[in-house]
């Protein structure tokens, strides 16, 4: 447990690196207006599809086009398809940059120079292997949701005939006690779900393999990997809640004066403008650094876990009947 202790306590310490902020907010910016592009595009090419779907019929009577059940799936179908690849595509963005990211510390850690191009030319074959790691991850979770689900969606007809207030608190009960057990099967897996991504972008394996290895390097101490990754949400999450408190006593601070102008009979159009304008300034001050740390952390903290976690796995790799050739000392000739 030492030596998850000491890698949580230097990973906090790497993450306070001014220079590694600017970049990370760089890659940050990059990932953000590429995906605000390709959800524009594709908004584009949604509208393009809808308004060649619209015949004469429609403008004369709009209501009759849409009670057409050819028309509405026909647009219900271009909707869902056109969501399905914006998905898809937003995931495999994510996926990139998340390797960017991961490749970018993990330069800065062997040769302590940041280097974006290496960064790129790290990730790009490897973008793909995570990206089907992460699709293979969704649909299990999809998968387990929708047999959690199957006994509430069965019930529901039956509900909404009777509409008897005990089996709504049945299932009300059934849907909080699945919900818990699936976050703490969540929880349980978390040390594997948080060692795929560096285990895809830093070792050459399918996604297959990949899984297997996060596996594998999870079971090294599982218990020390668990009680890491649960600091690492306790760091989080406090830190969040704490500038949480800080916004919320700053939205009530600044609301004072609007309320005293307003009961006064003054207006108050000037205070709140006022006091909307220092609220927004103090949460851009608050949470963009937050944002940009918290990114940074997550990254460092689980690149160095999976080193550690390498680190403790590679001497039990080796059969056990196998041994290095012993070197001979020489005598030095007197």
């Amino acid at each position: 447990m030492a030596g998850f202790t000491d890698t949580l306590i230097e990973s906090i310490k790497q993450s306070l690196d001014w220079s590694l902020w600017l970049y990370f907010l760089a890659v940050q910016l990059i990932e953000g207006l590429l995906a605000g592009f390709i959800v524009l595009l594709f908004l584009f090419v949604g509208a393009i599809l809808m308004l060649n779907s619209f015949t004469p019929a429609f403008f004369q009577n709009p209501m009759a086009f849409f009670l057409n059940p050819a028309n509405l799936v026909g647009i219900i179908g271009t909707v869902c398809l056109l969501s399905t690849i914006l998905i898809v595509v937003l995931v495999f963005v994510a996926s990139y940059f998340t390797g960017l990211r991961f490749n970018l510390f993990n330069g800065f850690m062997k040769t302590k120079k940041i280097d974006l191009g290496k960064a790129f030319e790290a990730t790009t074959p490897r973008a793909f292997t995570y990206f089907k790691v992460s699709v293979v991850i969704a649909l299990v979770v999809s998968v387990a949701l929708l047999v959690l689900a199957i006994p509430a969606l069965s019930s529901i007809p039956a509900l909404i005939r009777t509409l008897a207030p005990a089996p709504l608190i049945g299932l009300a009960i059934y849907a909080l006690v699945a919900l818990t057990l699936f976050s703490i099967a969540l929880v349980i897996v978390s040390p594997i779900l948080q060692l795929l991504a560096p285990t895809a972008f830093f070792e050459k394996k399918g996604a297959i393999g990949t899984i297997k290895r996060a596996i594998e390097l999870a079971k090294a101490n599982y218990l020390g990997n668990l009680a890491f990754v649960l600091a690492f949400i306790v760091i989080v999450v406090g830190i969040s809640l704490i500038l949480s408190l800080i916004l919320q006593f700053v939205s009530v601070f600044t609301l004072i004066p609007a309320i005293v102008l307003s009961e006064s009979g003054e207006t108050a159009a000037g205070a709140v403008i006022g006091g909307l304008a220092v609220y927004g300034i103090v949460f851009v001050i608050l949470f963009l650094p937050y944002l940009i740390w918290s990114t940074l952390f997550e990254i460092i903290v689980f690149r160095n876990l999976y080193y550690l976690d390498h680190s403790l796995i590679e001497p039990r790799a080796r059969p056990k009947h196998s041994s290095a050739p012993k070197r001979r000392k020489r005598k030095k000739a007197k």
